[in-house]
């Protein structure tokens, strides 16, 4: 089918771009038809200005990123909102990266809205972190993107890149209550 009409968006870290993919597209669309743009880490000036537009004092929140080690945090959007939230509540911050990205981890997990008018069952937050935890150690330590949740005899067909739903089951997590 012609591609003047088609419209398309890829994202992908910078240090995974496949340039492959990258030289097939040149070859696709003319020039002037494409471009390629690089999403970088969040500049010190964009994190004052966040720090302002959430009524913080930019200089205290600096200070406090730089005595605890937390700029590689706050260089990016989703870890940044968590550490501007917390200061801007007074809440504890943790005094580790570590700590940090776990008490982002676990709000996000509190996040009690459906997405897409799926019902979030009856899990605690804790609960949902252990299962997310879960599910990033499978697939870190089992070097796949993604859950198959597709039919079993389909899975013959494919290439295995996916962890299986299986691969998940057994065991216990102990969610700290």
């Amino acid at each position: 089918l012609p591609i003047d009409r088609l419209r398309l968006r890829l994202a992908c870290r910078t240090a995974e771009w496949p340039r492959k993919i990258e030289e097939e597209l040149v070859v696709l669309w003319p020039k002037g038809q494409i471009e390629f743009r690089e999403l970088l880490q969040l500049s010190r000036a964009q994190v004052e200005a966040a720090a302002i537009a959430q009524g913080i004092e930019p200089k205290l929140f600096l200070s406090m990123l730089e005595q605890r080690d937390l700029k590689p945090l706050a260089i990016k959007p989703i870890t940044l909102k968590f550490l501007l939230s917390a200061f801007e509540h007074h809440d504890e911050i943790a005094p580790s990266r570590a700590g940090v990205y776990e008490q982002g981890c676990l709000r996000l997990c509190e996040d009690e809205r459906s997405d897409e008018g799926h019902d979030r069952g009856i899990l605690t937050p804790s609960q949902r972190l252990e299962v997310a935890s879960r599910v990033a150690a499978v697939l870190v330590f089992c070097n796949r993107s993604a859950i198959w949740t597709g039919r079993e005899e389909h899975l013959a067909q494919t290439r295995l890149v996916d962890a299986r739903v299986d691969d998940l089951i057994g065991g216990t997590e102990d969610d700290g209550t």
